[in-house]
């Protein structure tokens, strides 16, 4: 008989140990609180969506202020919060647009790393974000005049630098509502991590519980 070969196995138990071991560090801490990166995450994205919709109103009332689309819009009973110049109307809808759908797309992969069924989030989000809308324009263009008024009772004068950025004060004073009630309802409902993992069975002669996702 030959000389018997010692059997050298190609994986060991402790390299499995190793390869699954919890990490430590920065990374080992946000696996243990998860809802801290992804807060961290949507405040990041969050702001570069804020900084476009500041880059979009300012542009909007610029361009459409220029071409002559400053007609006051004027409504009556509740919708009086709508009176306000034609551009800065356009420039507010554009602006909550463009940051509302970024938002949805940055967020939806990279913050919550969501499974859940696609056309169920985006119709959620568009009536959350039209609900939004329709609210920060009830309390938008009155909050942004409270502001004015208030500059020029300071002594600013109406053509000052202070007076003109009251609709991107306002903004920022109601996005602030805005982002706690966008993050919880994104986290909680739109973009939930759905568990798809395929049931557990037992045999009934063995008692052997048998995950069927091994075997994919």
């Amino acid at each position: 008989m030959g000389k018997k070969e010692n059997f050298e196995p190609d994986f060991y138990y402790s390299d499995f140990v190793a390869m699954n071991a919890p990490r430590t560090g920065i990374r080992g801490f946000f696996d243990k609180h998860r809802a801290i990166l992804q807060m961290i995450l949507f405040m990041f994205l969050s702001l570069l969506c804020f900084v476009s919709q500041i880059i979009v109103l300012n542009v909007c009332i610029k361009i459409f202020g220029a071409a002559g689309y400053t007609q006051q819009m004027e409504f009556a009973g509740v919708f009086k919060a709508f009176n306000q110049p034609l551009n800065e109307f356009i420039g507010f809808l554009a602006g909550n647009v463009v940051a509302k759908v970024l938002s949805f797309v940055l967020n939806y992969k990279t913050t919550f790393k969501s499974n859940s069924n696609k056309l169920f989030s985006f119709i959620g989000y568009v009536i959350m974000v039209v609900a939004l809308i329709i609210a920060e324009t009830l309390v938008g263009a009155p909050l942004a005049d409270a502001l004015k008024r208030g500059f020029i009772a300071a002594g600013a004068a109406e053509e000052s630098i202070w007076v003109s950025i009251c609709p991107t004060l306002s903004m920022i004073i109601y996005s602030a509502a805005d982002f706690v009630i966008v993050f919880l309802m994104d986290k909680f409902v739109l973009m939930r991590q759905v568990d798809k993992t395929p049931e557990t069975t037992k045999t009934l002669e063995s008692g052997i519980t048998v995950d069927y996702d091994e075997f994919i």
